[in-house]
C-alpha cells in the first residue's frame, strides 16, 4: 500500500496515556491510494497526509473509518482528494424490526442484502417491536431468529420543580464564575409558573441585550469528546459499521454515548472519570440538569415500550414506520455497543441521552450535536421568538434578545424551520397551524422496493422524506395558503377515513410515480387570491379515481402520511 505511520505519544485528560497515531503518511501513485486503517487512531482527528509527486495535501480521518477498514484515496479534476471508507466484509447477519401494525405469518419486512433489498416473511411467532435476525446458511438459504425485546425502558420518576429550578441556579452561578454570564432580568421557570418548563424575563429586557453566553470550552462537541476519549471514537465508529442505514450522523452516537456515561456517573454517584477541574465541575451540574428530563412521553420511547399501541394511536398517520425505525435504530446502537464493550450505563439512560442530544444540542460544525450548557433549556416558537444565537470570535456562544422583552414573558427561540411531523418526532410537541410552519411527507417502509427500484443502490433502505422547505417558491406558496389543510379536509371525509396507493407497475413506473406526475400538473391549474385558494376539481377527482383505492389488505399498498395533520388534531397534538 506504500503507508507509513507515524506515532505519536497522546495523553490527554479523559483516556490512559497510550501510543496515538497523529496522523498517516500516505504515499499516492497516479492519483490513487488504497490504505489500511491502523489501530489507534481518533476518527475525525487523525490526519490522512498525503504525498503526490512533491505535494503535500492532508484531511481528518473519517469520523466513520474504523481500524480494519480500507481507505479508498483518489484525485479527480474537478473535486480534488476524495476519501471512500470500505468495510472489511459482509455483515454477519441481517436485522430487521416487527414494526407495530405487522400480522406474524402474513407480513413482510424488507431488509437491505448485499445483493438489494429482500422481503422477508414475518415469523408466525413474532411479535411487534421483536427484532429478526436472518442468517444465510451455505445451502440452506435464510433462517430466521428472534429476539425479544427484554429492556426495562419506563422512564425515570420527576424532578420536582423546586429541584428543578436549584440544579439550573447552581449551573448559572457555576457559568458566570467562570468566564460564562446568564443575565439576572431571566429566570428558569418550572412547572409551578410554566406548562412547558422554560426561561422568562423578570425585568424589561433591551434588544441587542446578552442573555446568557457559555465559553467554548465547556461545549460538549464531537471534537471535545475525541480529544476526552478517543477510544469512544473508535468505539463510535465501529458500531456505525452495522448500525441501522436511517441517516443518524456518528456524531450524534458519539456525544450520546459520552453523554450517558456522565449521567450515569452522575445517578449512580461514582468518581467523573477524566473531568477534572472546572470543566469536570460545570459538566457535573450540567448532568444534573439534564437529569431533570424524563421524555416520558416522547414518541421514540412510546414507539419502543409499546409499538402496536403506538402505532394506534396516530392511525392512519405513516409517521410511525419512521418513529419506530428511529427508535429502533438507538437501540440496535446501544446493543452494538454491549457486544464491543458492555458500558456502564442502562439502554434506558443510553435512549435519554440520545433524545437529549437530537432535542438540545446545537448545530456547530456542520451537525446539530453540539450541547451547550445554560443555553439549552429555551423553548421553541416562531411566532414569539425573541432571542437567537451566535457564535463569536472566540467560539463561545451567546444568547441576544432579537427584540425588548418585557416582564413575565416567556423567551423563546426558533430552533429551526420545522414541520409539525418534524417537531413530534423529534422533540414530542406540535405548534398550532396557525403558525406559519412548514410541511413534509415521509413515505411508509414499504415504498422502499419502488426507491430501490428507481435509485443507486446506495440508496437502498433509506426512507424518503418530502419536505416542503425544499420545494420551488411557487409550491411552497401553495402549501402557505393552505391547499394541503383544504384537500387534507376533503380526503378525510372519503370513504372510511383511509388513503392508500396501490402499487401497479405501468410502462416502467409506479402508480406513486404518475400519481406524483398528475399532482404536479394540477398544481399549475391551482389558482391563488389574497383571502382563499381556488383549486379546479378536476384533478382532486382524478387522483381519487385512477389512484387512492380503498382495501382492507394494508399489506398490499403504500400509505402516504398526508393525514397528519389532521391525526395529530384528533389527538389533541394541536388545533386544526
Amino acid at each position: 500500500m506504500g503507508n507509513s505511520l507515524r506515532l505519536s505519544q497522546r495523553g490527554g485528560s479523559g483516556c490512559c496515556r497510550r501510543r496515538r497515531l497523529e496522523h498517516i503518511s500516505v504515499k499516492v501513485t497516479s492519483g490513487r491510494a488504497d490504505v489500511l486503517v491502523p489501530r489507534n487512531v481518533i476518527p475525525g482527528l487523525t490526519k490522512v497526509v498525503m504525498k503526490d509527486q512533491g505535494k503535500v495535501s492532508a484531511f481528518p480521518l473519517p469520523k466513520e473509518a474504523a481500524p480494519g477498514d480500507v481507505l479508498r484515496i483518489a484525485f479527480e479534476q474537478e473535486q480534488g482528494w476524495r476519501c471512500v471508507v470500505v468495510r472489511p466484509g459482509e455483515a454477519r447477519c441481517l436485522r430487521a424490526m416487527v414494526p407495530g401494525d405487522a400480522v406474524p405469518g402474513v407480513s413482510e419486512v424488507l431488509v437491505k442484502a448485499p445483493e438489494g433489498m429482500l422481503s422477508m416473511l414475518v415469523p408466525a411467532a413474532a411479535m411487534p417491536g421483536d427484532t429478526l435476525v436472518f442468517t444465510k446458511g451455505l445451502a440452506s438459504g435464510w433462517t430466521c431468529q428472534i429476539q425479544r425485546q427484554h429492556r426495562d425502558l419506563a422512564a425515570p420518576s420527576p424532578v420536582d420543580p423546586s429541584e428543578d429550578i436549584q440544579r439550573h441556579e447552581e449551573l448559572q452561578r457555576a457559568l458566570c464564575e467562570n468566564s460564562g454570564y446568564w443575565n439576572p432580568k431571566i429566570q428558569r421557570a418550572s412547572l409551578n409558573m410554566l406548562e412547558v418548563p422554560g426561561v422568562v424575563a423578570t425585568a424589561p429586557v433591551a434588544e441587542g441585550e446578552v442573555l446568557a453566553t457559555c465559553p467554548h470550552a465547556y461545549h460538549v462537541s464531537p471534537h471535545l469528546v475525541r480529544q476526552l476519549d478517543p477510544d469512544l471514537a473508535v468505539l463510535a465508529a465501529m458500531v456505525g459499521r452495522e448500525a441501522p442505514a436511517d441517516n443518524q450522523d456518528i456524531d450524534i452516537l458519539l456525544v450520546a454515548m459520552f453523554l450517558a456515561g456522565l449521567l450515569a456517573q452522575c445517578t449512580q454517584d461514582r468518581a467523573r472519570s477524566g473531568l477534572d477541574g472546572v470543566r469536570g465541575n460545570i459538566l457535573h451540574s450540567f448532568a444534573k440538569v439534564l437529569l431533570c428530563e424524563t421524555f416520558a412521553l416522547h414518541p421514540y420511547r412510546r414507539a419502543a415500550s409499546d409499538p402496536a399501541s403506538f402505532r394506534r394511536s396516530l392511525t392512519p398517520s405513516c409517521e410511525a414506520d419512521l418513529i419506530e425505525r428511529l427508535s429502533w435504530g438507538v437501540l440496535e446502537r446501544y446493543r452494538l455497543i454491549c457486544v464491543e464493550k458492555p458500558p456502564r450505563y442502562s439502554s434506558e439512560e443510553f435512549l435519554r441521552a440520545w433524545l437529549m442530544v437530537i432535542t438540545r444540542a446545537f448545530e456547530v460544525g456542520g451537525t446539530r450535536s453540539t450541547l451547550v450548557p445554560g443555553l439549552d433549556c429555551f423553548n421553541h416558537d416562531p411566532s414569539r421568538q425573541c432571542a437567537k444565537v451566535r457564535l463569536d470570535s472566540s467560539g463561545d456562544m451567546c444568547l441576544e434578545a432579537t427584540r425588548c422583552i418585557t416582564p413575565g414573558e416567556e423567551i423563546f427561540l426558533e430552533y429551526g424551520e420545522l414541520s409539525n411531523p418534524m417537531l413530534y418526532r423529534t422533540y414530542g410537541f406540535t405548534l398550532p397551524t396557525k403558525v406559519n410552519i412548514q410541511s413534509c411527507l415521509v413515505l411508509p417502509n414499504r415504498v422502499q422496493r419502488v426507491l430501490n427500484h428507481h435509485l443507486p443502490s446506495s440508496h437502498a433502505g433509506r426512507l424518503l422524506q418530502l419536505d416542503s422547505s425544499r420545494l420551488l417558491p411557487e409550491l411552497r406558496g401553495l402549501m402557505q395558503v393552505r391547499v394541503l389543510a383544504w384537500l387534507l379536509w376533503l380526503l378525510q371525509k372519503h370513504e372510511k377515513q383511509q388513503m392508500s396507493l396501490r402499487q401497479t407497475p405501468l410502462h416502467g413506473q409506479t402508480s406513486e410515480f404518475r400519481c406524483l406526475g398528475d399532482c404536479s400538473m394540477a398544481l399549475s391549474n391551482v389558482e391563488v387570491s389574497n383571502d382563499r385558494t381556488e383549486v379546479g376539481g378536476f384533478w382532486l377527482s382524478r387522483l381519487l379515481k385512477n389512484h387512492i383505492q380503498q382495501t382492507r389488505t394494508p399489506e398490499t399498498t403504500h400509505r402516504v402520511s398526508l393525514s397528519d395533520p389532521v391525526t395529530f388534531a384528533e389527538h389533541g397534538f394541536f388545533q386544526c
